[in-house]
């Protein structure tokens, strides 16, 4: 792997990536998630992208038989309430057969960026909220295995109505991207993978794991694994699993003893020697798929996660150079001026950026597939977080700021 120092020469148009990374908020590369290439299973899921029936509601009313008509929103997708005056809710409904085998698991409903949030019915009752920077809710009281169910979204005008939509998102929607109607928008984003229903163990089940990784001293891998557990459990064991890409053997495989778990949330971070495995750089990208299967005292499976991928680095400034594992990086811009990001990589690019600072873009944009396109090419990606300014409000305010936090 080519580990000099990185300085591509320059393609017609570029621009100085010293002048163009002052102000950014985020330098993401970026760590992709879950696309899978001959994976070993994770838990099953039933898809949700797809032709929703819709049906556009003015204050108070409900929707109705007749009501749904012949045209439905693909999600992901977006449609705008400026296009429908009087109306002040978006209900979108859609059928789900609950496969049997799933009988006496949890089933979860998960929604990785609905727009600004949305309220949620299974079956005809309220099932819930899920705020616009996505999350998932429990709806086993109200499905039964081997049956259909109707599952509702209600999506409000900027989000007016939920209870999940904090200060900092009411202060920020209205100037969100105006020109684009951006604050009029209503919908899910992001990846079709990100939207789905899921079949969990009712005792135990890995809920997230962020695989760390470090090339300063010690080259390792510190995956942060967090449980969910309905009882204690003592004697439990987390195995972490590391694959190529491409492969279904693993390349390094651990267990490791977690301390007893009492009922609830718990996260765990172990650490993995990968002196030997192989760096991702820029122009030379390399990608393992890591998952972790959550086993007894017995060494019975209780849970595996859906794999995740990731590369081997680390990025950091000193001074105003950036550096990648040791190595400074000379940025080049922009993928931009070509077809594709990997056209843009055979012509020596090392950096895109994503979407700009304008207010409310985290709201509104999802930058998932970018990511996931900049890891597979090996292309740096610098983007925006969540934006303040252009109109934000006062972040003096305690409640506004717990917002922006957890946006």
């Amino acid at each position: 792997m080519n580990h000099h120092p990185l300085s591509a020469p320059r393609v017609p148009g570029a621009v100085s990536a010293s002048h163009l990374l002052r102000g950014i908020v985020v330098l993401l590369l970026c760590f992709a998630a879950g696309m899978s290439v001959a994976a070993p299973e994770g838990r099953p899921r039933v898809p949700l992208a797809g032709e929703w029936r819709q049906q556009w509601l003015a204050d108070g009313a409900k929707p109705s038989e007749e009501g749904w008509g012949t045209r439905g929103l693909t999600l992901p997708g977006v449609a705008r309430f400026n296009h429908h005056k009087e109306a002040t809710q978006l209900v979108l409904e859609r059928d789900v057969a609950v496969p049997t085998a799933w009988g006496g698991r949890r089933v979860a409903l998960c929604i990785g960026h609905p727009v600004f949030g949305t309220a949620v019915e299974v079956n005809g009752r309220e099932a819930g909220e899920i705020p616009g920077y996505g999350g998932e809710l429990d709806i086993t009281e109200w499905v039964t295995a081997g049956q259909t169910s109707t599952i509702r979204l209600r999506f409000f005008r900027m989000g007016k109505g939920l209870a999940c939509l904090d200060a900092y998102a009411r202060a920020t929607i209205p100037t969100a991207h105006p020109t684009a109607n951006a604050p009029y928008m209503a919908g899910v984003i992001g990846l079709p993978e990100s939207f789905y229903l899921e079949s969990r163990p009712v005792e135990a089940f890995v809920s997230d794991v962020w695989y760390r990784t470090y090339t300063r001293g010690q080259q390792r891998i510190e995956p942060q694994i967090t449980v969910n557990v309905s009882e204690a459990i003592e004697g439990a064991l987390a195995e972490v699993c590391l694959y190529e890409l491409e492969g279904d053997v693993p390349v390094v495989s651990n267990r490791f003893a977690l301390p007893p778990l009492s009922p609830g949330r718990s996260e765990h971070t172990v650490v993995i020697p990968a002196k030997d495995l192989t760096l991702w750089w820029p122009g030379t990208p390399h990608l393992y798929r890591g998952q972790v299967r959550l086993l007894n005292a017995d060494g019975e499976l209780l849970d595996q996660d859906e794999p995740v991928s990731f590369g081997i680095r680390e990025v950091w400034t000193q001074g105003r150079q950036y550096y990648c594992n040791g190595h400074a990086i000379h940025f080049t811009l922009d993928a931009y001026y070509f077809a594709t990001m990997q056209e843009a990589v055979n012509a020596g690019v090392t950096v895109t950026y994503g979407k700009h600072g304008q207010n409310g873009t985290a709201m509104t944009h999802d930058n998932e597939k970018a990511m996931m396109e900049a890891d597979r090419v090996g292309m740096g990606l610098m983007t925006y977080g969540v934006s303040i300014g252009y109109g934000s409000d006062n972040l003096s305010s305690p409640e506004v700021m717990a917002g922006y936090r957890r946006w």
